[in-house]
């Protein structure tokens, strides 16, 4: 054990910053978990790209059974689906039986409607962005369901 206090340590540290031998973490421990669900590896690659350029950590699943079990076990901060099939029913079958409410944004190219006063699908925590979108509107849809400032 080496007993150095605890200001001569972080000057230490600084120091090797300032050599370029120790730099800082590009995600920390408080950054949001996010899940990205697709089906396209172009989408993941630029998805995940612009997550962790805005310091979010991001964890990829191409398959609803993996992603699902990552639901599960890692329980994300978030959920980003893009899927071919119905998104409503993806969400769905992603959450299955359990009392999982983790937010999810859909892209999706058109906004799903159902039947009812308003016409709007309405299932807790899901939201959609409508392709084409921009790096910022994906952005600004994550932040949002992940509660953090742009």
């Amino acid at each position: 054990e080496i007993h150095i206090p605890e200001g001569e340590t972080y000057h230490q540290l600084f120091v090797l910053q300032e050599k370029g031998l120790v730099k800082a973490a590009a995600s920390r421990p408080e950054d949001p978990w996010v899940l990205v669900i697709a089906q396209s590896q172009t989408t993941r690659r630029l998805v995940t790209l612009t997550l962790t350029r805005e310091r979010y950590r991001v964890m990829v699943a191409d398959t609803l059974e993996k992603a699902h079990e990552l639901l599960v076990e890692r329980r994300p901060h978030s959920v980003l689906l893009e899927w071919v099939d119905d998104p409503i029913d993806t969400v769905k079958i992603l959450r299955g039986k359990s009392k999982n409410l983790t937010p999810v944004v859909a892209l999706v190219k058109t906004e799903p409607r159902v039947g009812g006063l308003f016409g709007r699908a309405n299932l807790p925590g899901l939201r959609f962005l409508l392709k084409p979108y921009t790096e910022m509107q994906l952005i600004q849809s994550v932040a949002l369901v992940t509660t953090r400032a742009i």
